[in-house]
């Protein structure tokens, strides 16, 4: 119900296509190994907490080898420039900002349900 109230169609791999879900089982390893082992977690919040600022470290601020140094914000910026595309980046700021208040606002579960209030 999160995805369908954000206009968010999501994407799950078919048989013998595992390409679809790349990017998200890349971010995932990449989350385990440099976030979730190193670290232990006093309470739940303190790993929301972690969580949080790795994914903002793995957006605005860790270069990716594949996207020639650059990180996901920074390629994925300079793409919609190119295509003339500037109007969508408002867009995706009031997207993020939706989802950021959504998560932060307790209405997401532990099991990362949505609840209704």
């Amino acid at each position: 119900m999160l995805l369908k109230s954000l206009k968010i169609r999501s994407s799950y791999s078919k048989t013998a296509r595992p390409r679809q879900n790349a990017v998200v089982e890349s971010f995932f390893s990449f989350f385990k190994k440099e976030e979730l082992y190193r670290n232990s977690y006093e309470s739940l919040e303190h790993l929301n907490d972690s969580t949080h600022e790795y994914i903002l470290f793995y957006n605005d601020f860790r270069p990716h080898y594949h996207l020639n140094g650059k990180t996901p914000n920074e390629f994925e910026k300079e793409y919609l420039i190119k295509k003339e595309l500037t109007p969508l980046l408002s867009e995706q700021s009031e997207l993020k900002l939706e989802i950021k208040k959504t998560f932060t606002s307790g209405q997401i579960n532990q099991k990362g349900s949505k609840v209704f209030v």
